[in-house]
């Protein structure tokens, strides 16, 4: 049971973090579209996308349980931003 839990919480830090570096590529890439450089947002859209199946693959290289936490580390992390309110400025 301790190993399950073990990975359980595992697959949430991995969830969360791929979560949260997938954002911060999403963020990069808004800045460089504003900024004219849309070369380099189109490279950067596959890395973003790389770190939520990172996320998932390194999970289920741990066990089952720990592939399935990390979705829903990815689900908080995308909850957690809905749910902030806009900076200003912020459309």
């Amino acid at each position: 049971m301790q190993e399950m839990a073990g990975a359980i919480v595992a697959g949430l830090v991995l969830g969360i973090a791929g979560g949260t570096l997938h954002l911060l590529c999403t963020r990069l890439r808004a800045g460089l579209i504003v900024d004219g450089r849309n070369v380099w947002a189109a490279l950067l859209f596959p890395v973003g996308l790389a770190f939520v199946g990172l996320a998932v693959w390194l999970g289920s290289r741990i066990a089952a349980e720990a592939a399935w936490a990390s979705v829903l580390g990815l689900f908080a992390v995308r909850a957690a931003v809905l749910s902030s309110k806009p900076r200003h400025g912020a459309t």
